[in-house]
């Protein structure tokens, strides 16, 4: 019986030091950046463009054609709204953007879409992000 007690509270000590490993496992940051990755929680959705956007310029020769033909409402659609993600393992300060595309509006406003073609890396109204829906876009032609 002295020997049952003694396993007993030894299955409880070690069942308590798991349960106090494992909560401290899930609150790490490692943890909740691999949860936020695979499942998309840090994905923010940012509008560039102004309102009532009628004209699109494209500032880069180098995008695949089926953009190059495309209306502007398909551009709106397509480019406008875009999904932003954390920018990962990239010095900002060391990347030059280059303009990518210009909108217009009714009234005269303009916004302008830069981009770093080797980063994949995107700034609109001087706010970097990274998307990797536009990158799909951009980069496979």
């Amino acid at each position: 019986m002295f020997n049952r007690t003694f396993l007993k509270v030894g299955i409880l000590g070690i069942a308590l030091f798991m349960v106090i490993g494992g909560i401290g496992f899930f609150n790490s940051m490692d943890f909740k950046k691999s949860i936020n990755d695979f499942f998309g929680f840090d994905v923010k959705v940012y509008t560039w463009c102004p309102n009532h956007t009628v004209d699109f310029q494209w500032k880069n020769e180098a995008i695949p054609e089926k953009w190059k033909k495309a209306s502007p409402s398909e551009i709106q659609a397509k480019f406008c709204q875009v999904s932003m993600e954390p920018i990962r393992n990239v010095d900002l300060a060391k990347l030059t953007f280059k303009p990518l595309l210009k909108a217009q509006s009714a009234t005269a406003q303009t916004a302008l879409l830069e981009w770093n073609s080797e980063a994949h890396v995107f700034r609109a109204q001087g706010l970097p992000f990274y998307s990797s829906s536009l990158s799909r876009e951009l980069v496979d032609k």
